[in-house]
């Protein structure tokens, strides 16, 4: 009787060791990270005004961009030249797809359920 019982609280003398192990870590280790935070929000701050400039110049050339696109479609309009009407969208994939999802995670539930269900002893 004595075993069983230590063997069921084995699992929450591992959690609270675990836990107690990560506080001790997350105390020792919260200076470092913090002072590596320091230098660290320096260099994102560079790295934010360097994207900063990269993307206006990619916004000033999708302007120009744009603004040819939209002479060029004026002009086809003008000549008359029409799109293709395509049709809908085929939505079968997406359906099939979803339906196979979700019976593979009820599949799973299920399995889970067995899985964790209690023994019986008889």
């Amino acid at each position: 009787m004595g075993k069983r019982k230590a063997a069921q609280r084995s699992p929450l003398a591992i959690t609270a060791a675990a836990a107690g192990g990560a506080a001790a870590l997350a105390l020792v280790l919260g200076p470092v990270a913090s002072a590596a935070s320091a230098d660290a929000s320096a260099e994102v701050a560079a790295a934010r005004q360097g994207r900063a400039s990269v993307a206006a110049a990619q916004a000033a050339e999708r302007s120009a961009a744009v603004r040819s696109a939209a002479r060029t479609a004026r002009a086809q309009a003008a000549a008359g030249v029409r799109l293709a009407d395509t049709g809908g969208v085929d939505t079968t994939p997406y359906l099939l797809g979803g339906t196979a999802f979700l019976g593979l995670g009820a599949g799973l539930l299920v399995a889970a359920r067995r899985r964790g269900a209690p023994v019986q002893a008889g």
